[in-house]
């Protein structure tokens, strides 16, 4: 009898492990019994009993900032996961935090076990970024000026802008609609504007694809002028998302035209981007 009951507890400890440690660029969290738990680039996620919390890394400053003035992980109570976006600064080992517990009613008990894991975050005091980002690229070809921008990985993320078009390009990278090369844009000329990005947290929905839809060329654009025609997408790619915008010089462009882009967009070369 002694025997049968040691191995049933031997099969009941089998069954539940106990916590887990999640770790990653530094950062190390203990995660509850049948908890779920990752670190990614300047993320650290908890999920367990109804409640979800995010702590995301903030790149440092030069200059002092009170949000992040707390030297220890913030104890959470249950007014904290509140209706509205609500974030607790803090910092540790020099590096920025902020502490986002969503809308969830916890019980006591979870309320335990959420600061139970806050209490067991630790940071290593390095820099975990700071890489570059290769821009996507179009090749130098007869008919199209083409331009990148590079960038850097910070701990938010990180972005680049490319550009192909068919006059001289004569906007700042970030402009979008390019303003100043759509008013000397042609009746058949062609503007191809792609942003690839990387959120810490946040994936974008995607949305249409690179195949150009006449169909789906509209005019649904903040600050696009009425005749001007745009095409857009975005689109999930492995260590960021891809954002294109194809403007035409009207919402109905000839197949001609719509072709001559496409073939422009068929030679988009993209890059790889360190993990982080």
């Amino acid at each position: 009898m002694v025997r049968v009951a040691a191995t049933a507890l031997l099969f009941a400890a089998l069954a539940s492990p106990g916590p887990s440690v999640v770790h990653g660029y530094g950062m190390s969290l203990t995660v509850p019994t049948d908890w779920r738990g990752s670190v990614t680039h300047g993320l650290v996620s908890l999920r367990g009993e109804g409640v979800k919390l995010w702590i995301r890394e903030t790149s440092p400053t030069r200059r002092p900032d009170p949000f992040f003035r707390r030297r220890a992980v913030p104890t959470l109570h249950a007014s904290d996961f509140r209706s509205t976006e609500h974030h607790l600064g803090f910092t540790l080992s020099g590096r920025r935090f902020a502490l986002l517990p969503f809308r969830a009613r916890p019980t006591p008990a979870t309320l335990d076990a959420v600061n139970a894991a806050l209490r067991s975050f630790t940071v290593k005091p390095s820099n975990y970024y700071g890489q570059r980002l290769p821009p996507a690229r179009f090749p130098t070809r007869p008919g199209w000026f083409v331009g990148a921008r590079g960038g850097k990985l910070l701990a938010e993320g990180g972005q680049t802008e490319t550009w192909a078009a068919t006059v001289a390009y004569g906007d700042i990278p970030t402009q979008n609609p390019p303003i100043h090369t759509l008013n000397r844009l042609p009746r058949d000329g062609v503007i191809i504007w792609v942003s690839l990005s990387r959120d810490s947290a946040l994936r974008i929905r995607p949305v249409n694809s690179l195949r150009i839809r006449p169909r789906l060329i509209g005019n649904n654009l903040e600050g696009l002028p009425r005749e001007i025609g745009v095409y857009g997408a975005s689109v999930r790619k492995t260590g960021y998302d891809l954002d294109l915008r194809v403007f035409f010089k009207t919402v109905h462009p000839s197949a001609k035209v719509i072709a001559h882009a496409q073939a422009e967009l068929n030679r988009l070369e993209l890059p790889v981007w360190p993990h982080g």
